[in-house]
């Protein structure tokens, strides 16, 4: 009985193999500076982070993406596996103006779903978001999905450069 449940479980995974990859995006936005002489709101506001490299992704197009083994429509399971926002200017500028992001991702006949955070933020040029246990891959499956940022801090006096690396880890079952 346990050999023949054993060669049916190897036949099985003769039939479906899968693939384990990672999908990978860098992409920068600009928090946009106070001008004076308006005055600095005291205390966090929301501020305005937009990245426009991360609206409507086909994530066949992702860096990574081994479109000869496998397509989107065979996705099983993706998550985030590391987010890393970098200050890249103004030099010496720091997250600690920061005070909470979130990452949300949308697509169409998706709700929309928080999955990764990070408050309060280092003193740091660069810092790790804590990851969700969100499923993604429905919204890698969709024809587009969007990654949307909120932001929470205090407003600066000179825009600041932000670079938003993803990496997803992804599996799919082959062709």
């Amino acid at each position: 009985m346990r050999r023949t449940a054993l060669a049916f479980g190897i036949l099985l995974c003769a039939c479906h193999p899968t693939i384990d990859f990672d999908l990978t995006q860098s992409a920068t936005g600009t928090i946009p500076r106070v001008p004076p002489p308006l005055p600095i709101p005291p205390g966090p506001v929301t501020l305005t982070l937009p990245i426009p490299q991360l609206q409507n992704i086909n994530s066949s197009n992702l860096q990574g993406f081994p479109s000869s083994q496998t397509a989107k429509d065979h996705i099983q399971s993706a998550r985030a596996k590391k987010i890393t926002l970098t200050v890249t200017s103004p030099a010496g500028r720091d997250l600690s103006f920061l005070t909470d992001v979130t990452l949300t991702i949308s697509a169409p006949g998706q709700p929309t779903k928080q999955f990764a955070h990070l408050s309060p933020f280092p003193a740091a040029t660069s810092a790790d978001l804590q990851l969700d246990d969100v499923d993604l891959a429905p919204y890698l499956k969709a024809d587009a999905f969007s990654i949307t940022p909120t932001v929470t801090g205090t407003p600066q006096r000179q825009d600041v450069a932000i670079k938003a690396d993803l990496d997803l880890g992804v599996t799919a079952s082959l062709f």
